[in-house]
């Protein structure tokens, strides 16, 4: 009997003694073996392949997310961080602002960097990347801008990524360099510079190829 609870508290092989005909059929019933048993969903691919990168130019398919506040405001009076991925060249442009309503503004900083609009731009349902002005402008300026469902974030996994990267990058350049934790926006943008520099590219190409230099 003292071997039948303790295999019903924790839920383990721990009763020998029980019959095996019973250990059958109270791991059927046990929620956690049912949950262990089922099948994941698979994950979907990559949403281009080797030959549709090769066609594409660089920024003219991006990521984008923005990250959650930062525990210090930045000495800018910045609190987040909106990042912003080539699906060619794996380059990143990391913009800090204050509000995340702001992401509109962002947006005008990042087309000013790249010189150009993505033709297509795919972020989450944030409301302040989905408001009606903004995809307007969008539509304007001919961006196709690809909203990813909820629940599915691993579809722009590039750019919660980048912004995973580049904040452990800027925790590791403030501790080496000893500055102010103030100033992790102007560090953070560095880190961009430098992942971009050293990162392979997602296309599997050189820089040096991808730009025929």
């Amino acid at each position: 009997m003292k071997s039948l609870i303790t295999f019903k508290r924790h839920g383990k092989m721990t009763a020998s003694r029980l019959d095996p005909k019973f250990l059958r059929n109270y791991r059927k019933d046990c929620p956690i073996f049912v949950a262990m048993e089922m099948r994941r969903k698979s994950l979907p691919k990559g949403s281009n392949s080797a030959h549709e990168l090769d066609n594409l130019v660089p920024w003219e398919e991006v990521f984008t997310d923005s990250s959650g506040k930062f525990r210090r405001k930045s000495k800018q009076g910045n609190n987040y961080l909106t990042v912003f991925v080539c699906a060619k060249t794996g380059d990143k442009i990391a913009i800090p602002h204050v509000k995340r309503k702001h992401f509109p503004l962002v947006y005008f900083e990042f087309s000013k960097r790249i010189g150009r609009h993505p033709k297509v731009m795919y972020s989450d349902l944030a409301s302040e990347i989905t408001s009606s002005m903004f995809e307007r402008y969008l539509l304007v300026k001919g961006v196709n801008h690809v909203n990813v469902p909820r629940g599915e974030h691993h579809s722009i996994g590039v750019a919660e990524k980048a912004i995973q990267d580049l904040s452990n990058m800027m925790r590791c350049m403030l501790a080496d360099s000893n500055v102010p934790g103030i100033y992790w926006d102007f560090v953070i943008e560095h880190a961009a510079l430098v992942n971009s520099m050293i990162k392979q590219s997602i296309s599997d190409k050189t820089k040096t190829k991808l730009f025929g230099m």
